[in-house]
């Protein structure tokens, strides 16, 4: 039996993550053992990230050490965002084998293992029960949270599903939509590797959960690179594979995750009948910035002002609805007015993530003069500062209203 190795090189990214789980499933099922060292293994396989230059850097350190350190025989395939990033083939360079990320069949011919006796479309989604490995950690915020609970009595149901999406893991089941992105953005790199929407039939999806809620799932994971973008290549929208998913007759809590806010404006109505639906208790809206400058610098074509007044409507139909975003900070152009324009959004959502920007090759936005690594990193820090207090507040708030 030959033996493998898997490392998932990002952080948190939840396509990674699950298409981590395919692959080791895949494995399984096709004959293999896992193991824990690398250099007991016979295949090593690495799954990447390549949203941030720190992640690119750290894939090329992680292949440089399992080429150094495997077995002379060891087969190394490096999956993920990464090698379709890798312009200058130096994967190639080095006779790595690598796939396209979530492609089974292609992982399936690098190692020789015949796919007629698995059912490739199960791999699509993963019940991670019992299965930590497949999770980058535990998600202790929400463990220590029950325990709260427990011994206060009750919960606060907006303080509960903020801890309970704060991260992947066993809590749900998680459901792989498809692929890709229909923007364009200036300074992502991420779609030189996943392309344009490639949608997975509504059919399929709407069966999946079915099947999760019959095997006595009780909370789902909408899996995406772009959720908003779902059936852009079929004609339809994702406002109709939620509307479907609605429609079950069961009891169950939903999250949507990475819905681009031109993808909410453009299905606004639609949108805000089903976000009233109490079972979808997360929904991420990665709004980047708050100065519309420098949106459209981004790539990114909506108003930052029309996008503002939807959430508002969204908490009057759902106050218990968790509404999160992502930022970025240090955007080549930006002035401390785009910044401040970006704390001032703190308010509008729940839960926020910020990224420093990364300043990548081959895409758009590394033409522009940057700013200063010493700027980028002040803003940085100082965002994370705001973000922070800004979730104690949300707490705070959250608390006081509960008992009000």
């Amino acid at each position: 039996m030959k033996k493998y190795y898997l490392e998932t090189l990002s952080e948190g990214c939840p396509k990674n993550i699950l298409e981590s789980a395919q692959y080791r499933a895949f494995l399984e099922q096709s004959g293999h053992e896992v193991v824990d060292q690398l250099e007991s293994a016979d295949l090593i396989l690495l799954n990447t990230c390549g949203c941030l230059q720190t992640l690119q850097d750290k894939a090329k350190s992680r292949i440089e050490v399992s080429l150094r350190e495997k077995k002379s025989q060891a087969q190394l395939v490096v999956a993920g965002c990464y090698p379709l990033i890798d312009k200058a083939n130096k994967l190639k360079e080095a006779q790595v084998s690598s796939f396209d990320p979530g492609q089974i069949d292609q992982l399936a011919e690098i190692v020789s293992s015949p796919l007629q006796n698995i059912n490739v479309s199960s791999l699509s989604d993963k019940d991670l029960t019992g299965q930590p490995n497949f999770v980058t950690k535990p998600n202790d915020y929400f463990l220590i949270l029950k325990k709260i609970e427990q011994w206060m009595g009750f919960r606060i149901p907006k303080i509960h599903y903020f801890f309970k999406s704060i991260m992947m893991s066993s809590e749900f089941y998680y459901l792989n939509t498809g692929k890709g992105c229909s923007g364009n953005c200036t300074f992502c790199g991420i779609k030189l590797a996943i392309g344009s929407p490639k949608s997975r039939p509504i059919d399929e999806i709407v069966n999946h959960f079915r099947s999760g809620i019959l095997s006595g799932k009780k909370d789902f994971w909408l899996v995406a690179d772009d959720l908003g973008s779902w059936g852009t290549d079929q004609g339809t929208n994702s406002s109709t594979l939620i509307k479907e998913i609605l429609s079950i007759p069961a009891p169950f809590n939903l999250v949507l995750n990475y819905f681009e806010p031109e993808m909410l404006l453009l299905q606004r109505e639609a949108m805000l009948s089903l976000l009233k639906d109490r079972r979808i208790i997360q929904i991420c809206l990665p709004l980047q910035t708050g100065s519309q400058r420098l949106l459209k610098k981004m790539g990114r074509h909506y108003s930052i002002s029309e996008v503002r007044n939807s959430i508002e409507d969204i908490r009057r139909l759902n106050p218990n609805l968790v509404i999160k975003t992502q930022l970025i900070v240090g955007f080549p152009g930006e002035t401390w007015s785009d910044f401040w324009q970006t704390v001032q959004c703190l308010g509008d959502f729940d839960g926020v993530g910020v990224n420093a920007y990364a300043r990548l090759p081959f895409t758009a936005a590394y033409k522009l003069k940057p700013l200063s690594a010493r700027m980028v990193k002040i803003r940085y820090q100082l965002m994370k500062l705001f973000i922070t207090l800004h979730h104690m507040k949300f707490i705070l708030l959250s608390l006081a209203r509960s008992r009000s």
